[in-house]
């Protein structure tokens, strides 16, 4: 990964001269897309003779939607089949092993699925039991949606920060009332995104004993593979 710690913003990212060199010398180039990380898609144009896989373009995700697709595993797993299929037709003697080594990855995914749709199950089945969160950024909702949790953050707030605006005053004391009312049941915080006005909510989700969960856009360096890590932020979630 050309980004792998979060401290780093991804949205606005400068490439390196040494990371425009890595570009030339990989085969395969995989963006994320939909408007996420545009400037490793014009250092990837750059190298024109390269193999790119945009997850953005394969999963029919335009710039302006939620860029986040790696909360999604419906968009991950398109990713895995497309990804797989190129590294087979850049080393056709190595198809049976990128074969063994997808199921593998398929499998991994597969139980995270599982897991989700239990954890589904489970809240669904009894409409009062429905999960309600709250978040000061938008980047898990394809989780939460598939979850089935119902995001009630406050419409002008989740407005402004998606258009990476500030929240007016009414925006925020609507969320401030909202956690004193102690309605949600979980406040997820963009760790990677804090301020004065997410310290100030968080401190009120704290004071109303409501459940916050960190997560970041960017895995941290402590995990190893996707997959793992959005399994130890579903477990947070879920537990």
């Amino acid at each position: 990964s050309i980004i792998s710690s979060t401290n780093i913003e991804a949205h606005n990212y400068e490439p390196t001269a040494n990371n425009i060199i890595e570009f030339n010398n990989n085969q395969l180039i995989v963006i994320n897309g939909a408007g996420y990380d545009d400037w490793a898609k014009k250092a990837a144009e750059q190298v024109k003779s390269k193999t790119l896989i945009d997850v953005g373009e394969i999963n029919n995700v335009k710039s302006g939607n939620n860029p986040h697709l790696f909360y999604s595993l419906k968009y991950i797993k398109t990713a895995i089949n497309i990804i797989s299929n190129k590294l087979i037709s850049l080393n056709p003697d190595l198809k049976n092993f990128f074969s063994e080594q997808t199921k593998s990855v398929e499998k991994e995914y597969n139980y995270l699925t599982e897991k989700i749709q239990q954890t589904s199950d489970k809240y669904t089945s009894n409409n009062s039991k429905k999960r309600k969160v709250v978040v000061t950024e938008t980047i898990a909702d394809y989780l939460l949606n598939d979850l089935k949790f119902d995001n009630i953050t406050p419409l002008g707030y989740l407005q402004s920060v998606s258009n990476e605006g500030e929240p007016t005053a009414e925006d925020l004391n609507s969320f401030r009332k909202l956690l004193n009312s102690k309605t949600p049941n979980l406040f997820i915080l963009n760790t990677q995104e804090e301020n004065n006005t997410t310290e100030q909510l968080s401190s009120a989700a704290q004071n109303n004993n409501i459940k916050i969960i960190k997560i970041t856009e960017s895995m941290p360096e402590k995990y190893t593979s996707l997959n793992q890590w959005l399994e130890s932020v579903i477990e947070q979630i879920v537990d």
